[in-house]
Parts: C-alpha cells; sequence; structure tokens
C-alpha cells in the first residue's frame, strides 16, 4: 500500500471562508467533522451562498474551540467583532439548493447575522447543515510538487517580485497536502488505497498525529473553477491560475481543468 507523508491538514468550518491548518483531525461517518458544516444562505433565492460569488467570505476567520458545552465555532468578521456560536443542531430548519442539491440547513437567529450581512453588502444568514456542504467526496488531496507547479508555470500578479509564484492547500481549498516529487501524480492514484504518515516532529507546520496511520481511497481528479484565482487571505483576484491551468491539463466531463483528487476515509 503507498505510504504518503501528509506535510498539511486544514478546512474551513464555514463554507467559503479562510481555510486554515488545523491540528486536529476529528473524523466522522461523513469525512472530518465540522468540515464545511456551516453555510451562508441566501433567503431571497433560496440558495447556499456560493464562494465564487462571494470571494471576500475568506475575510473571515472561523476556527473551533472545545469547552464543557462542547464543540464551539469562532467567527471573526473584519471590521465587525467576533461571534461564538454552538452548533445548531436543533432549531428552524429549511431546505436550500446547494448546486443543484438540497441541502437541509438550521439558521440561527444571532446577531451574527447583521454582522455578516453588512460585511458582504447582502443579506445572508448563517446556517448549521446537517450534512456537510460538499461537492464530490469528503476529502481533498494534492501533492506538494504539483503545488510548486502551479506557482511556477503561473504568471505572477503585477505587484509580485520577480521569482516563482507561492501555491498552497488554501487556495486550492485542499484539506491534505501530501509530500511528492513528481506534479500531478496523484492522477494516477485513482481508485487506489493508501497509507497517510505523519511525521513525529513538523517545524511551523502542525499536523494532527491522530491522522497517521488512516487510510483513504482516492477518487477522481478535481475540477477546477475561478475560486483558485482569488487570494485566499484578502479575496481579491491577484492570478488567472484557471486559464493557465487550462492551458495544459487534462479535464473532466464538465469541461473543468483539473489538480488534485478527491478521497474517502476507509470504513474500518
Amino acid at each position: 500500500m503507498l505510504q504518503l507523508t501528509v506535510t498539511h491538514f486544514g478546512f474551513s468550518p464555514v463554507k467559503g471562508a479562510r481555510h486554515t491548518a488545523h491540528t486536529r483531525a476529528e473524523r466522522g461517518p461523513g469525512g472530518i467533522v465540522f468540515n464545511r458544516r456551516w453555510g451562508l444562505v441566501l433567503p431571497q433565492t433560496g440558495k447556499v451562498a456560493r464562494s465564487v460569488a462571494y470571494p471576500k467570505l475568506v475575510q473571515v476567520e472561523n476556527s473551533l474551540s472545545e469547552c464543557d458545552r462542547g464543540t464551539l465555532l469562532e467567527v471573526r468578521i473584519p471590521g465587525k467583532g467576533s461571534f461564538t456560536l454552538e452548533p445548531l443542531s436543533k432549531g428552524e430548519v429549511q431546505t436550500f439548493d446547494f448546486w443543484g442539491q438540497p441541502k437541509r440547513l438550521s439558521l440561527y437567529d444571532h446577531p451574527v447575522n447583521r454582522a455578516l450581512s453588512d460585511f458582504l453588502h447582502e443579506q445572508v444568514v448563517l446556517a448549521y447543515a446537517l450534512d456537510p456542504l460538499i461537492f464530490g467526496a469528503p476529502l481533498s488531496l494534492v501533492g506538494s510538487a504539483t503545488l510548486e507547479e502551479l506557482g511556477r508555470r503561473v504568471e505572477p500578479p503585477s505587484n509580485h517580485e520577480t521569482g516563482v509564484v507561492s501555491v498552497d492547500a488554501a487556495r486550492l481549498r485542499c484539506n491534505l497536502v501530501v509530500q511528492t516529487d513528481e506534479p500531478f501524480i496523484e492522477d494516477t492514484w485513482t481508485g487506489q488505497q493508501v497509507q497517510l504518515h505523519v511525521l513525529a516532529h513538523r517545524e511551523g507546520k502542525p499536523v494532527p498525529g491522530d491522522l497517521d496511520g488512516v487510510k483513504l481511497t482516492l477518487g477522481e481528479p478535481i475540477g477546477r473553477c475561478a475560486v483558485i484565482d482569488t487570494n485566499p487571505v484578502t479575496g481579491v483576484r491577484d492570478m488567472k491560475l484557471l486559464k493557465n491551468l487550462a492551458g495544459y491539463r487534462p479535464r473532466n466531463q464538465r469541461g473543468e481543468p483539473v489538480a488534485g483528487v478527491y478521497a474517502n476515509f476507509n470504513v474500518t
């Protein structure tokens, strides 16, 4: 079985908000617990807000904390303050459209809604999804050599110093980065079972020890959209990564250029 060394693990509790590294990888039947379990809904349209339509949302920091009541969501909105919320497993549940899929979400009646709406200049409501707001498989994985190749090929932003551009997991919203030597080698792993390996000490790069020894089954390559053109911290479109990718990468059935692969935890 192929052994893969993990160099990054991260996710966003709130769909579309800041992607950050995590030091814990609590697993559940649907993948990583609390990965994209919150989202913003648009009451006027009956849809879950899409990241590509609200790139500014990546400025919103979101993290998890633990207390005697369980897991809490911390949301920090620039210029609007910080908010702490519990998972809303009980409350008003409504069905919203998520990329053509019906999703049931429990809506918050909380001051965070006013803050988010003011920040985005659009009426939105924070909601807790009964099932994760994910498209495709529960996990996404990319090789370190692939990220390096993406940065090498893309044209640097106009305000960037000469040299190779850094493309990281946050820009691609990938949960796992694994150490590789050949760009896009993960394309050839589709359908394979792999085992994750976590080094005991990674200076400056916290990786959850509970991922060590975990087995995955890798799926199809991930089709990419214009989200990858936006800076994962500012939400500003700062490079033409999608156009560059489309110039040399294979495409899926939807015509999207692919980078990285989907993955599932093996059921034991």
